[in-house]
C-alpha cells in the first residue's frame, strides 16, 4: 500500500513538472513582452542587451536599427529583473570631447611672417585656440562607463595590442577580480544593489558607435544568463 502510494505521488510529480516549467516560461515571456512594449510605444530609441548571447540591439518601435556583437560580455554582482532601465550618466561627456586646437603650431608658423610673429600679444595667443563644435563617431572614446539607474554600471572597452592598452587591461583585470568582489560584498552588507557589466570589442569603432548611440536617458532592457528559459525572450 505504501509502495503504491509512493508511485502515485512520483507519477503526479513528474506529470506536473512540464506544466510548471511551461507556466514559468509563459510568465517570463509576458514580463519580457510587456517591458518591450512599454519601450516600443515611445518615440525614442532603446536598447536590448543580451548578455548571454553577447549582443546589443538598438531598436525603435520594435524594429532593430543596429546590432552589436561583442567579443566578451561578463557581469558581476546582482542579477536584475527584466524591466527597462535608463541611462543616468556617462563618465565621459560630449563636452569633454571638444578639442581645443592650437593654430599656433609649426604649420602656422611656416606660413606666417616674422613681423606677424613678433607683433603677437598675449590676447592674440588666447585667440589662437578655438573649439571644434562638430563631433563625429571617430571622436568618440573607446573606453568608458555607462551608469544606469538601479545601481547598474556598464564598462565598455576596445581591445588593443598597444603597450599602454595592455597595462590598462591588467589594471582593469585587477579591479574586476579584487575591487569589484569587495564592493559587491559591501553593497550586500548595506543592502544596496550592485551590478557591473563588462563589454569589450576588438573593433574600436564598435565601441565608439555604441557611445554615440547611448544618448542621455536612453532606456534599455538587460537579459542576464540567469533570467530564465531562452524561449521566453525571443523577439
Amino acid at each position: 500500500m505504501i509502495n503504491s502510494l509512493f508511485y502515485i505521488l512520483l507519477l503526479t510529480s513528474l506529470s506536473s513538472q512540464p506544466l510548471s516549467n511551461e507556466k514559468a516560461v509563459i510568465i517570463e515571456r509576458n514580463k519580457f513582452l510587456t517591458a518591450m512594449l512599454s519601450l516600443a510605444e515611445k518615440s525614442k530609441h532603446y536598447f536590448l542587451v543580451d548578455i548571454r548571447e553577447k549582443k546589443l540591439f538598438l531598436m525603435n518601435r520594435g524594429i532593430v536599427l543596429r546590432e552589436w556583437s561583442a567579443d566578451q560580455v561578463r557581469f558581476t554582482g546582482d542579477p536584475i529583473p527584466v524591466q527597462p532601465f535608463s541611462l543616468v550618466s556617462k563618465n565621459i561627456q560630449l563636452a569633454d570631447l571638444r578639442l581645443n586646437v592650437n593654430v599656433d603650431d609649426e604649420s602656422v608658423n611656416n606660413t606666417s611672417t616674422n613681423n606677424s610673429s613678433d607683433n603677437k600679444t598675449s590676447e592674440n595667443k588666447k585667440d589662437d585656440k578655438y573649439e571644434l563644435e562638430a563631433l563625429e563617431i571617430d571622436d568618440m572614446p573607446t573606453n568608458y562607463q555607462l551608469f544606469l539607474d538601479g545601481g547598474i554600471s556598464i564598462n565598455v572597452r576596445a581591445q588593443s595590442e598597444a603597450f599602454g592598452s595592455t597595462i590598462k587591461h591588467i589594471a582593469h583585470s585587477l579591479m574586476w577580480y579584487t575591487y569589484y568582489p569587495i564592493l559587491a560584498i559591501w553593497s550586500s552588507f548595506k543592502k544596496n544593489t550592485f551590478t557591473v557589466i563588462d563589454i569589450s570589442f576588438k573593433d574600436k569603432k564598435e565601441a565608439q558607435a555604441l557611445f554615440w548611440a547611448f544618448t542621455e536617458e536612453t532606456e534599455c532592457i538587460l537579459l542576464f544568463p540567469e533570467s530564465g528559459d531562452r524561449e521566453a525572450f525571443q523577439f
